[in-house]
């Protein structure tokens, strides 16, 4: 995850949990799997804390994560998910990078329309993973679902679960994909700038397709609802 940290860092302060179901964990090994959802959310919701307290009451929290983690971001943004609400009220904006597709009793279309702040959803035409994705478009559910203006998903093109060797923890053979994963970050930071710190430039740039001008060989499409 090191290049999505240092990506999206620019400028900005990023504060990052090491959950326990980690492997870099010290308590991996011990940590029961009907836990981890818990645990997540606690974690985050305590990274959160920090930062409000330790930056100040007027700064702009973003929620962020990958797959799994980009449903924790979600469930914070006031997603349902397992049936239970944890909204935490402090989160601006979701960037949420290859959520989930809906998964039967853990998280739906219904649960997803309860999303209440502006989200990113990033995927790509290669992201398929038959667990929580069996199709790519699959990972587009959450932003069909939410009604919050100003939401906003894109699609890379050939990009798989990983940006190839960019986020993934063991060695894969995959298709190089870092101007893909450079794309995404580009956009990511312009979309922080647009909703969290209320950039007009950026506004305007996302409203007037600017992932795909800016982009194209990158995108495979760009849907923003204005």
């Amino acid at each position: 995850m090191t290049h999505i940290i240092t990506a999206m860092s620019r400028e900005r302060w990023m504060f990052v949990p090491l959950h326990v179901d980690s492997e870099a964990h010290a308590q991996h090994s011990k940590i029961a799997p009907p836990e981890v959802w818990r645990t997540r959310v606690e974690d985050m919701k305590l990274a959160i804390s920090y930062a409000w307290h330790r930056l100040g009451s007027e700064t702009q929290i973003v929620a962020a994560g990958h797959s799994y983690g980009a449903l924790v971001a979600q469930a914070l943004g006031g997603a349902t998910v397992f049936g239970q609400e944890v909204r935490e009220p402090r989160v601006s904006t979701i960037v949420a990078i290859s959520p989930p597709g809906p998964i039967p009793n853990f998280v739906s279309a219904e649960d997803w329309a309860k999303i209440a702040v502006p989200m990113l959803v990033t995927t790509g035409t290669a992201d398929v993973l038959p667990m929580i994705a069996p199709t790519w478009q699959a990972h587009l559910a959450s932003f069909t679902a939410t009604r919050v203006p100003r939401s906003a998903a894109w699609v890379g093109r050939e990009v798989d679960h990983y940006f190839g060797q960019m986020i993934q923890r063991l060695a894969r053979h995959a298709p190089n994909q870092k101007s893909q994963f450079d794309a995404a970050m580009y956009i990511v930071d312009r979309y922080i700038g647009a909703i969290a710190e209320t950039l007009k430039n950026d506004l305007a740039w996302f409203s007037g397709n600017g992932p795909i001008r800016s982009f194209p060989m990158q995108s495979e499409s760009f849907d923003w609802k204005g």
